[in-house]
């Protein structure tokens, strides 16, 4: 008898939580295909026009341009849905939350809510779909999903983004706090409270691995213990096929920006538990930015660290 297909899952990171790890680990899967980040590049569009000043300005050209591009990487999205099943495979889509989020608060030139309305995938928007939570994406195609959520300590989150945006020549500005509040597991926080809702309010008994039910991963776990090899049952991978090595990848010729975002897992070999919040010391963590980036930098990481931790506490409590 024929194994019927797993539901298909929807993998939804952050940057610098280790992201790029967990796909690698799951990425052998006999009868699954991988894809995503299909929002990123109008997620870019986004922050070069709209995110370099405090008061920038979203023209009716640039809008339309975004929303073509916005509409474009979904048919994209949906089509790689559609050839995975027309082979056979589940889908395990991966996209960065902020790429997908309603897009107001995300850049500095839309945060006053003035253009909601005409970010739509519907080319009608008066026809669109429900949408109750808080994404481009409609009620009906979120719950199509079982959701996965990855968190990790906002300390590393954020010491990673600043050395690795740095590294590249691209030092953050501190006046732009769209960009920088869009890496908060408060966005992780409202996607998964979401579909928690859907669930408790539902009529069906639900399990984790069901669609529409939200896991949580702590990013810590990705790193040593069977977290990784339970979810694999959880959703229907083999836990067999988890992968524990790999080969290394060169980053010559990529772009700065790209190869300091993917130069750690590219060059990897395996599994680097280092990077384990288990080996965190928070206060040494501040003064070690205080030292580096001198004193409104320090405050700066600080302030937001203290900021993300309930959220990421909260939803830490509910990991699987």
């Amino acid at each position: 008898m024929t194994k019927p297909r797993p539901s298909d899952v929807f993998f939804f990171s952050c940057p610098r939580t280790l992201s790029n790890l967990f796909v690698k680990l799951l990425s052998q899967q006999q009868g699954w295909e991988e894809s995503g980040y299909y929002m990123h590049n109008a997620f870019l569009y986004g922050l070069e026009n709209w995110s370099k000043e405090p008061d920038a300005v979203a023209s009716p050209e640039q809008r339309q341009e975004f929303i073509k591009q916005l509409r474009e990487s979904f048919v994209k999205m949906e089509e790689a849905r559609e050839t995975a099943h027309k082979n056979g495979n589940a889908l395990f889509l991966k996209s960065h939350i902020n790429q997908v989020w309603e897009p107001s608060p995300i850049f500095e030139a839309t945060k006053g809510g003035e253009y909601a309305a005409e970010f739509t995938l519907a080319d009608d928007p008066a026809a669109a779909p429900p949408r109750t939570n808080p994404t481009l994406l409609a009620d009906e195609y979120l719950t199509s999903f079982v959701p996965v959520f990855l968190v990790r300590h906002p300390a590393l989150i954020l010491d990673s983004w600043y050395r690795t945006e740095a590294r590249a020549g691209h030092t953050p500005d501190l006046r732009l706090m769209t960009r920088v509040r869009s890496l908060s597991p408060e966005l992780t926080r409202q996607m998964y409270d979401w579909y928690a809702k859907l669930v408790a309010d539902s009529d069906r008994e639900l399990a984790p691995g069901s669609r529409g039910v939200p896991i949580v991963v702590d990013a810590d776990d990705i790193l040593e213990g069977d977290t990784v090899h339970r979810l694999a049952k959880t959703i229907g991978m083999d836990p067999a096929q988890v992968l524990e090595s790999w080969e290394s990848k060169p980053t010559d010729g990529l772009i700065p920006m790209v190869k300091s975002y993917v130069q750690g897992i590219w060059e990897s070999t395996g599994i680097d538990k280092s990077k384990s919040s288990k080996f965190l010391d928070v206060e040494e963590k501040y003064k070690s930015w205080y030292e580096l980036y001198g004193d409104e930098v320090g405050d700066h990481l600080v302030n937001l660290t203290k900021e993300f931790l309930p959220a990421y506490e909260y939803l830490k409590s509910k990991k699987m």
